[in-house]
């Protein structure tokens, strides 16, 4: 059995503000017969597998190994039907990496799946499909000396007409290769899940921003669709902005429409004030460098768009 307690005791509890008053409650009672469960689009090869509103509370299943509801009302989080192939990695990942995030955009805020990097005290937010570099490309703006905040779910709050971003908690996961390549074996590791070859870095807590909102500079889009001779930034629309946000926001139930078009319009405004940009290079570590520059040139160059008010 997974308890609360094999949680590292430096994620538990949850850090973020928004978190604080969440917990994992072993054995808790069920405000449903898991027996008439009826899973939607089953994809045994992705996690979470599905997600499911299940009277006042959700179940997200990853795919054999574990189920678990969240309960907005109790602010509790309830593990139930584990595989004894579920290791404490699994578990780890599952909870902060995919259901801490759902949790928060159930609370109505806009979390994007992207990696966060303070730049001269400003964001830049890397966002972008599941294999896409995002984590290569922070940890390589990391060990050239700038503040990562995380590398998975970016938290976006509004104050005053400014964007400000912050991570759920310290993290960063990357391949071998990419270990290899940018820090030259020089960090301590830990498995991330069983299932996968990434490798979840320990982040000194001294170097780790946690809990800290900045302004969200510019957003960009790693493409997966690499080009193969230079490394190249793309401005976007601030329609094609917010698409390419929307697709990489989390949802706690991706089949609520009304849930759906609320985060489409705090998608949408956060879009029209924010530039985006597309990057595109060839994925050689050696080109890194060159997305660095371009990166800094994007975040450096002013932006004329109007307010938001202004476009209604």
């Amino acid at each position: 059995m997974i308890v609360a307690s094999q949680v590292p005791s430096s994620l538990r509890p949850f850090r973020h503000p928004l978190l604080k008053d969440w917990s994992v409650a072993e054995g808790s009672n069920l405000s449903f017969d898991p027996n008439n469960m009826r899973y939607i689009d089953e994809d045994w090869d992705i996690f979470p597998s599905s997600s499911v509103a299940m009277g006042d509370q959700f179940v997200i299943s990853f795919s054999g190994l574990v189920k678990i509801a969240v309960d907005f009302g109790r602010r509790v989080i309830i593990p139930f039907d584990r595989s004894p192939n579920l290791t404490a990695a699994d578990f780890h990942h599952f909870l902060f990496d995919h259901v801490a995030p759902r949790i928060i955009a159930g609370l109505e805020f806009v979390v994007l799946h992207g990696a966060a990097i303070s730049i001269n005290g400003k964001l830049a937010v890397l966002i972008g499909e599941t294999g896409a570099g995002k984590s290569t490309l922070a940890a390589s703006l990391k060990y050239q000396g700038y503040d990562l905040l995380g590398d998975d779910a970016v938290v976006v709050t509004e104050r005053n007409g400014v964007f400000y971003g912050d991570a759920i908690y310290p993290s960063l996961r990357l391949f071998p290769e990419s270990l290899k390549a940018i820090y030259a074996g020089t960090v301590e590791t830990s498995e991330m899940a069983h299932y996968s070859d990434k490798l979840r870095v320990d982040l000194p807590q001294e170097t780790a921003i946690t809990g800290k909102c900045l302004p969200i500079s510019a957003i960009f889009h790693v493409s997966k669709d690499g080009i193969s001779d230079r490394a190249q930034s793309v401005k976007l629309t601030p329609l094609e902005t917010c698409m390419k946000c929307t697709e990489q926001s989390f949802a706690i139930d991706p089949h609520d429409p009304y849930a759906a078009v609320q985060r489409l319009g705090r998608v949408s405004k956060l879009a029209s004030l924010v530039p985006g940009f597309t990057l595109r290079y060839p994925r050689q570590f050696e080109f890194l460098s060159d997305v660095h520059k371009l990166i800094q040139n994007c975040m450096a160059t002013p932006t004329a768009r109007k307010s938001y008010s202004d476009q209604a």
